[in-house]
């Protein structure tokens, strides 16, 4: 029987380093019609893609940082065939194993094509704490969220000059996000009865914070890298709980 590899949660959650997600995937409707199981393995398989664009992280590695079961892992899996830049490669090894690679085609690195998500979301164990549907809703967040440095800095009490834009961007703890509610579940693939729920849990697994309304809507920070991360001994004590 071929051994499968034991995941180990690390320390190393802030890399520094970035997932690419097509924003066709959302803009297009492609995220909406996905399965929950393949939005729940999507996001955290981009963050094992390569330079060369392949990913090979087994099954239970991208369960348990999914938050899903291994049966769970591989139908999100089968459901991303035919999704835009997504290639499932069958392998034979050496041994007469079969294994599988995946092809992820990443976007322009700009922000016209590509909606950026920290490692960390991931690396943290956030991303497995969230519900299905929290999982649905966090791209489309990412993907209407907007920065503006008057609000920011009003929220941080900063004084700032035209000077410190930059800096200013590059550093931020979070952006804005104050998009429709159904136009979030239109682009989630979820219902409008469902979003508090999801809401609450990526409140709760420290990745928005409500601020006051902003021209009578909602407005929510959406960190760049979760406010709050889980310890790595408890991430692990909880994948040998679950997965043996």
């Amino acid at each position: 029987m071929k051994n499968i590899e034991a995941f180990k949660w690390t320390e190393n959650v802030s890399n520094g380093l970035s997932l690419r997600m097509p924003r066709i995937i959302i803009e297009e409707y492609y995220w909406a019609a996905l399965k929950p199981a393949s939005k729940s393995v999507y996001v955290p398989l981009l963050k094992f893609v390569n330079k060369n664009g392949s990913a090979f992280p087994s099954i239970r590695t991208l369960a348990i940082v999914s938050g899903v079961t291994e049966k769970t892992a591989g139908q999100g899996i089968k459901g991303l065939e035919g999704l835009p830049g997504f290639k499932k490669i069958r392998k034979v090894s050496r041994r007469g194993h079969i294994a599988y690679n995946y092809f992820i085609e990443e976007p322009p690195p700009d922000n016209k094509h590509t909606i950026w998500m920290s490692h960390s979301y991931i690396n943290g164990g956030n991303w497995s704490m969230l519900t299905p549907t929290a999982q649905a809703v966090l791209p489309v967040l990412k993907c209407f969220s907007y920065w503006e440095i008057e609000r920011y800095c009003k929220e941080q009490g900063m004084e700032y000059s035209p000077a410190d834009l930059t800096e200013i961007y590059r550093c931020r703890e979070y952006d804005f996000v104050d998009a429709d509610e159904s136009i979030i579940c239109e682009f989630a693939g979820i219902t409008k009865r469902s979003l508090a729920a999801a809401y609450e849990s990526l409140t709760k697994h420290h990745f928005i914070k409500p601020v006051q309304p902003y021209r009578d809507k909602k407005l929510w920070k959406l960190g760049i890298i979760p406010l709050r991360y889980y310890t790595r001994d408890s991430l692990n004590d909880c994948t040998k709980e679950r997965y043996g």
